[in-house]
């Protein structure tokens, strides 16, 4: 934050919340196969590390790595002479038929405790906003934040998302106050393309991946209305950089919640309310 150019003696950060568990916590991964081996890619290459077990993983995830596991060798895992391997995405959600290679699934926060925490974060957040309006939803996916915004007594909710599988399994929630719509939010035309639905919006809850919003050339004359903006961030650096670019057009930020949602590694989770003026 100070690098992107506050003056961070005059923000008030809190400690970070500290996750519950520091092991079996993790809900998804994804590893790599070349048919023989299974595991994680070393850093700094291209080699897969083997492994026969991770500890970080939830019982659910970790059974399936097992299942995996005792599937090699495996001739229709190998990789021809373009790859190096090929990927499986395990997740508690799947059963043990649904091992597939090279099949992305929709977004998840990766720590179920956690993630239950930032969204109880963000329902006391708009429990207490009492000029909610319209709320538009940016990188909503499959919607880990939509349904605590429904439940919210705001007028309605305008969704974007890039991913349509992620979208069509938000549509089948069949959320009364919801319009959804795919879209590339990185495009850079994107914000003069959705600013007739976007236009008369009070607020604003983005959970953007971690290259963050990126496009700031005409956000804020599309997002005219605003009074409030909810910034859920899994990168603090990018975070830094779009928060500078908000406080740059008169926005202050009213509270900053720091998450650790991946015990052992450097990863932190920011949560932040905005506010104009």
């Amino acid at each position: 934050m100070k690098r992107a150019g506050f003056d961070t003696t005059r923000l008030s950060i809190g400690p970070i919340h500290p996750a519950p568990h520091l092991y079996g916590y993790r809900n998804r991964c994804q590893v790599k196969t070349d048919g023989v081996k299974l595991g994680f890619v070393s850093e700094d290459s291209h080699h897969i590390a083997p492994i026969s077990d991770c500890v970080v993983l939830n019982e659910s995830c970790r059974n399936l790595l097992k299942t995996a596991l005792q599937r090699l060798p495996n001739s229709a895992w190998q990789v021809d002479s373009e790859n190096n391997w090929q990927f499986i995405e395990l997740d508690d959600d799947m059963q043990a038929d649904e091992i597939h290679m090279n099949m992305k699934r929709p977004f998840k926060q990766g720590n179920t405790k956690q993630n239950e925490w930032m969204q109880a974060w963000l329902r006391q957040k708009l429990s207490d906003n009492l000029q909610l309006g319209k709320v538009v939803e940016l990188f909503c996916g499959s919607g880990n934040f939509t349904g605590i915004i429904d439940e919210s007594n705001c007028t309605s909710i305008v969704a974007y998302e890039s991913e349509r599988l992620a979208i069509q399994a938000l549509r089948a929630r069949n959320l009364a106050k919801l319009t959804t719509h795919i879209a590339d939010l990185f495009k850079p035309s994107i914000w003069r393309n959705i600013r007739k639905n976007v236009f008369d919006a009070e607020t604003l809850v983005l959970d953007p991946p971690r290259s963050g919003l990126k496009k700031h050339h005409g956000f804020f004359a599309s997002f005219a209305a605003l009074k409030t903006i909810y910034y859920i961030s899994c990168n603090p650096e990018t975070f830094a950089r779009d928060a500078w670019f908000f406080n740059q057009n008169g926005w202050s930020i009213t509270d900053i919640q720091l998450v650790d949602l991946f015990p052992h590694t450097p990863h932190i989770e920011a949560l932040a309310e905005f506010r104009k003026g």
